[in-house]
């Protein structure tokens, strides 16, 4: 069973999902998302295993751990990972080099 704040981060990362793929890829492509994520504490570790992203949003999810922010960001501005969680400094890092966070 779910904690209030892990339904709670599901449910914010589920908007974010939504707000960041409506309007930028047609209706009928919207089915496959990769989703990069830090291998440090995040209450929705649980939610990841148990399928709820996906049965929320209706997306297939390909879940993909990195060892740092540093190669998120790399991996979002070369277009491998479209969504992702990193820290404030590569997401700043990111942001000074002119990727589009």
């Amino acid at each position: 069973m779910m904690t209030v704040l892990g339904r709670t981060v599901l449910g914010g990362l589920v908007v974010c999902a939504g707000l960041a793929f409506s309007g930028t890829v047609p209706a009928q492509e919207r089915h496959d998302v990769t989703i990069g994520y830090q291998q440090i504490y995040n209450p929705w570790k649980v939610a990841i295993v148990d399928g709820a992203f996906e049965k929320a949003t209706g997306y297939e999810i390909t879940w993909r751990r990195f060892d740092s922010g540093a190669k998120v960001i790399t991996a979002m501005a070369s277009g491998e990972v479209q969504l992702a969680l990193a820290g404030s400094s590569p997401i700043a890092a990111g942001v000074s080099r002119g990727i589009d966070i």
